[in-house]
């Protein structure tokens, strides 16, 4: 298990400027995310602005190679989906833990500094009840999942979400 101190990784959390960030998705627009912002830290292995923050994540991770900053503010959400394949391995850091983590008929809430490993070729979604943001470091290794690729697919909404997709159109 990796697990890194809570302050080092808001150190380098703060070191990322408001302007980085992404727009907050909107439900309405994407029909699978709400409150959602991001910024892109590595791509295809070569590294963006702001990745030297997190220099020692990568070190101890492995090759990365895709890493993104995610944020989910509150009253935000991310329908059950599955990401597209080919996947590789991925590694969900908490930098601001907030909210809920969902895979089937498990849910959990994930703490600041310890990562979990995101199996994200399965059903999967996010709830952010809390008070604050939840962000997280999504860091892809450079190591297949062996599994044959799938597109994207979006999965029936459980029923205690229809509160927070309520909310979201208003």
């Amino acid at each position: 298990m990796f697990q890194w101190r809570p302050g080092q990784l808001l150190a380098a959390l703060a070191g990322v400027p408001t302007e980085a960030w992404s727009l907050p998705s909107r439900y309405a627009d994407t029909a699978v995310h709400h409150g959602y912002r991001r910024v892109g830290l590595v791509t295809a292995g070569q590294h963006q602005p702001y990745s030297e923050l997190f220099e020692f994540v990568w070190g101890e991770l492995g090759p990365v190679r895709n890493a993104t900053l995610s944020q989910i503010e509150p009253g935000g959400f991310v329908i059950p989906h599955r990401d597209s394949g080919p996947w590789c391995e991925r590694w969900q850091i908490p930098i601001i833990a907030s909210g809920e983590w969902h895979w089937q008929d498990e849910s959990f809430a994930p703490q600041a500094g310890v990562a979990f490993l995101a199996r994200h070729w399965e059903p999967h979604w996010i709830t952010n009840r809390g008070v604050g943001p939840r962000t997280h470091l999504v860091v892809d290794l450079d190591v297949p999942v062996d599994r044959n690729p799938l597109p994207f697919a979006t999965f029936p909404v459980p029923a205690d979400m229809a509160d927070l997709i309520e909310r979201a159109r208003q």
